[in-house]
């Protein structure tokens, strides 16, 4: 009978082996190839844990004066991608839905102002990855992306519109979720859920994360909700939330100075004009100069350096509770316009035009 190693010292040759090929597979490809005696023995190899850092968001703030304005409106989903499923044959899938509220934004646009040109994610029912869309958006350099879509929650009472943004530190983008969602609220008589980041959010949206402008993600409405199901499927209920889109939209690049101006030339601009009027005499509009999570002090140092009245307006359930504005409130949209451009050379250069708080507060109330 030959000889075979006890166990103990079969153990130590194979412990042996195992710890000589664990040191040879630690060494560099190089070194593994050449095999050298030298260079297989080195100092313990500290073992890091990798880490996968996400990109951060890049968005260029293009100049947006004499130029016309690129949007992209981007409808949710389409193709064998659904969305959120109707509840019954009666209804739409969350992809027609939005498809044909971006294609009445656009209408929208194109009837009542000049210097924009509209870009389109999808204009059918076709399936459009969300990278096509945002290598879309960024080969054109488009100045702005409105992403629309329905929501669902396994609570079949929640209700209410949301508008997502990327990170606060944008301004661009926040500046327009704010008018959009001004608009669901006090136009549209939407109840709102607010304004959304990726902190609220805990996770990032994709067209939010690598779009290079500007970006919004405007939820109209839950679907798993049966009355807003029902909104969002009635002819009424597309062109009041297209609408709200179309004046959040059109009010921030009016404010912005960008250039877009009104059409006068047809009976759709025409009637445009005679609203925007009849609507300055009816809202009080106030320049609003910064808002914050937190209160800040009235005697802060960039305050005094306006020179006038600043006001704070309490938010409740909103991520931004306070807002601070500058001056009175105006009836008259040009000189509400006047004091915000005064308000910008004076060292807050993102100021720009809201609905006066205590009306808008008032209009939510009736």
């Amino acid at each position: 009978m030959k000889y075979l190693p006890s166990n103990k010292v079969l153990r130590t040759v194979m412990t042996a082996v195992i710890a000589w090929l664990a040191g040879l597979l630690s060494l560099p490809a190089e070194a593994q190839k050449k095999g050298s005696a030298k260079t297989s023995i080195q100092a313990p190899v500290k073992k890091v844990n990798a880490v996968v850092k996400t990109p951060p968001k890049v968005e260029y703030n293009r100049p947006l004066k004499d130029k016309t304005i690129r949007v992209v409106l981007d409808p949710g989903h389409g193709g064998h991608d659904p969305g959120t499923l109707r509840s019954s044959q009666k209804f739409s899938h969350e992809k027609d839905i939005v498809l044909e509220i971006s294609q009445l934004v656009a209408k929208y646009i194109d009837e009542n102002l000049e210097n924009i040109e509209l870009i389109h994610t999808r204009q059918a029912d076709n399936f459009v990855s969300l990278e096509e869309r945002v290598k879309l958006a960024n080969s054109a350099e488009a100045d702005f992306f409105v992403s629309i879509h329905c929501n669902a929650n396994l609570h079949s009472w929640v209700s209410g519109t949301q508008v997502h943004i990327h990170d606060h530190a944008f301004v661009r983008s926040l500046a327009l979720a704010q008018s959009i969602d001004e608009e669901f609220r006090v136009r549209a008589r939407r109840p709102s859920r607010g304004i959304f980041n990726t902190k609220d959010r805990r996770h990032s949206l994709y067209v939010l994360q690598y779009t290079t402008m500007p970006s919004v993600l405007v939820e109209i409405g839950f679907l798993s909700n049966k009355e807003e199901e029902r909104y969002l499927n009635g002819q009424y209920g597309k062109e009041i939330i297209a609408s709200a889109i179309y004046r959040g939209l059109r009010n921030y690049l009016v404010a912005a100075e960008t250039g877009v101006r009104f059409k006068t030339n047809s009976p759709a601009g025409r009637k445009q004009l005679a609203e925007e009027k009849a609507d300055s005499e009816k809202i009080r509009y106030r320049v609003q100069i910064t808002a914050s999570e937190k209160k800040i002090p009235m005697t802060h140092q960039d305050f005094k350096k306006l020179k006038m009245p600043v006001n704070e307006h309490l938010f409740e359930g909103e991520t931004y509770r306070y807002r601070y504005t500058a001056g009175d409130a105006f009836d008259d949209i040009t000189k509400a316009t006047e004091l915000m451009r005064e308000v910008r050379k004076k060292g807050f250069p993102d100021a720009y035009l809201i609905i006066d708080p205590q009306q808008r507060a008032e209009a939510i109330k009736k």
